[in-house]
């Protein structure tokens, strides 16, 4: 049992720095960069020995209890390739958008259908909506709002959805304390985020196959707005037609 309480986190990454800080809030942590650690070989042959290699080497130059962890991405129809090799999938000094790249090529290579959003956390989840799009399951990151806004078109359409929310500094976990929530990691279902009645609105400011964006015609404007009434079973597109106003 550790007596004072003192661990070594043996990364220098930000984002696990946070979410170790949470998980361990009752210790002391150490990120290993305030005593110049540098990163080791990582040469496993798995994540958990690329993490033991990583929290050994902290430990022993540190002098403290170390903890470390490895993961990367996993694609079950590559093999599960990238694996251990995620940061430099495309070469030693391959960006994070040229390991993406090649993951997305050997995928279109085995046929698999994907659909690429550049923006747009709402819309990308409204096209599981309709088996026209071809789309089965949409997985995405986003800000809260979002989430909800999404929940609450799909909660019309009678389709399933599930949320975390993510608090990853003081003030998120202090205000969400205040809230009432008490389990970070808690797994939402859409009749939780989504109570009673609701009636979700969106209009198209750019194209997309779902809605067209707004098209200026002379003194006019054309939209096209999606509306659902979940208690009155209500799913249109209205498209209107306004005068610009000078």
């Amino acid at each position: 049992m550790l007596e004072n309480k003192k661990i070594l986190l043996a990364t220098s990454n930000k984002g696990k720095i946070t979410e170790f800080k949470k998980i361990f809030n009752n210790f002391e942590i150490f990120p290993q960069g305030e005593f110049n650690i540098e990163e080791p070989v990582e040469d496993g042959l798995s994540f958990l020995e690329n993490a033991l290699i990583k929290a050994r080497h902290g430990s022993i130059k540190s002098g403290m209890f170390s903890v470390a962890d490895d993961s990367g991405i996993v694609v079950p129809g590559l093999d599960f390739a990238p694996g251990i090799y995620s940061a430099r999938y495309a070469g030693e000094n391959a960006t994070d958008l040229d390991n993406r790249n090649k993951i997305i090529d050997e995928l279109k290579n085995l046929k698999v259908n994907l659909k690429l959003i550049t923006d747009g956390d709402v819309l990308g989840a409204l096209y599981v909506t309709n088996p026209k799009y071809n789309v089965d399951i949409f997985l995405g990151i986003g800000g809260g709002p979002e989430g909800v806004l999404a929940a609450s078109a799909l909660d019309a359409f009678d389709c399933h959805f599930q949320c975390r929310f993510i608090f990853d500094n003081d003030k998120d976990i202090k205000d969400a304390n205040k809230m009432g929530i008490t389990d970070l990691n808690k797994k939402y279902e859409l009749n939780e985020i989504i109570k009673g009645d609701s009636i979700f609105c969106s209009t198209g400011i750019t194209s997309s196959e779902m809605l067209n964006g707004v098209v200026i015609n002379n003194n006019e404007y054309i939209t096209e707005t999606l509306v659902t009434h979940k208690s009155l079973k209500f799913k249109e597109t209205i498209k209107r037609t306004n005068l610009i106003e000078e």
